[in-house]
């Protein structure tokens, strides 16, 4: 009888210590996203973004929650040496699912003049997710790699409507400060390094691998 008493208590014991060991094991991490850079011969940047496998089952559920969704991307482009950025390209879209009439809504950089529409989630998961973007223009030669920020709802209200001007002002999000564009660097301090970390529902963040841009061709202008 008493070893018949202990072999419960045994197996629950057995049981705990499984499920402790079973909540402290690693999470499997997600397969990284991935980025591409690449320089044409007069120094414009091109970046190839894929971040289909960092978005997982939280993102669909917020974009399929009827409320607005605001997904901001940032690239910088770094200076390998020294980690510096010299260009900057933002891009502010607009996600709206609409319940009724079950299609969701992309409005690209916040304009209803670029606006996808789609039917079911996947697709506009698809085009959240990936894009090919000129981050800069006309970089001297040397070596880089881009940092890309991808931000589900991080901004109030005033951080927004900054954000909103500022793509207004620039080339559709777009401007490169390493060519004497300097003016423009107290604006990127003031408006992106003062954006609160942490307040995003999403984060995702990636350095691409190491490019080059080239020196000019002999000949060249």
């Amino acid at each position: 009888m008493p070893n018949a008493r202990r072999r419960p208590a045994a197996a629950l014991c057995a049981a705990t210590a499984a499920l402790c060991a079973l909540a402290a094991a690693p999470r499997r991490a997600a397969a990284e996203p991935s980025a591409a850079c690449a320089a044409s011969p007069r120094g414009d940047v091109t970046c190839a973004v894929d971040l289909r496998d960092a978005l997982d089952a939280e993102i669909a559920k917020r974009l399929k929650s009827g409320f607005q969704n605001v997904l901001l991307y940032r690239i910088y482009i770094r200076r390998a040496s020294d980690g510096e950025p010299v260009a900057l390209t933002v891009q502010r879209h607009l996600q709206i699912y609409e319940l009724w009439d079950d299609v969701f809504y992309l409005y690209r950089n916040g304009s209803r003049a670029d606006s996808r529409a789609h039917r079911q989630l996947p697709p506009l998961l698809d085009e959240v997710a990936t894009f090919k973007i000129l981050a800069a223009e006309q970089l001297p030669p040397g070596a880089y790699y881009a940092d890309v920020i991808l931000e589900l709802n991080p901004l109030s209200e005033a951080e927004e409507a900054e954000i909103r001007a500022w793509i207004a002002r620039s080339r559709g999000g777009h401007r490169t400060f390493a060519t004497g564009d300097r003016s423009f660097f107290g604006t990127f301090v003031s408006l992106f390094v003062n954006i609160r970390p942490g307040s995003a529902e999403l984060t995702v963040r990636q350095a691409s691998p190491r490019f080059e841009v080239p020196p000019p061709a002999p000949g060249s202008p």
